[in-house]
C-alpha cells in the first residue's frame, strides 16, 4: 500500500511540474514573440509616418513611439515578462520541493533499513 502511496504521490508532483513547464513554455513563447513583433511593428508604424509627410527617421521613429499601438504592444510585452519571471520562479519552487521530498523518502526509506522495518 506504502508504495502504491508513494507511486501516486510521486504522479501528482510529476503532473504538477508537466503542467508548471507548459505554463512557461507558453509565457516565453508569448515573450519572444512579442519582443520580435516591436521590431515590426516600429518598421510599420515608422513606414506610416513616412507617409503622413514626416521625412526624416528621427522624426519617423519618434512618431512610432509614441504611437498608442506601440505603447500598447511594449506594456503587452511588460507583462508577458512577468508572466515568464513568475512562471518560471514557480517551476522552480515546485522543483525545489520535489527533491526536498525525494531527499525525505530516501531517509525514510535508509532508516527503515537500518531498523529493519522493510519497506
Amino acid at each position: 500500500m506504502e508504495a502504491v502511496n508513494r507511486e501516486e504521490q510521486i504522479e501528482r508532483r510529476m503532473d504538477v511540474l508537466r503542467n508548471l513547464i507548459t505554463s512557461h513554455a507558453k509565457a516565453k513563447r508569448d515573450r519572444v514573440h512579442l519582443e520580435q513583433f516591436r521590431k515590426v511593428k516600429i518598421a510599420v508604424l515608422m513606414r506610416e509616418a513616412e507617409s503622413s509627410g514626416f521625412g526624416s527617421l528621427g522624426a519617423q521613429e519618434r512618431e512610432a513611439l509614441a504611437n498608442p499601438e506601440y505603447i500598447q504592444l511594449i506594456e503587452n510585452l511588460a507583462n508577458a515578462t512577468g508572466t515568464e519571471t513568475e512562471t518560471w520562479w514557480t517551476l522552480q519552487l515546485e522543483q525545489w520541493k520535489f527533491d526536498a521530498w525525494r531527499t525525505q523518502m530516501a531517509s525514510e526509506r535508509a532508516e527503515k533499513s537500518r531498523y529493519g522495518a522493510g519497506g
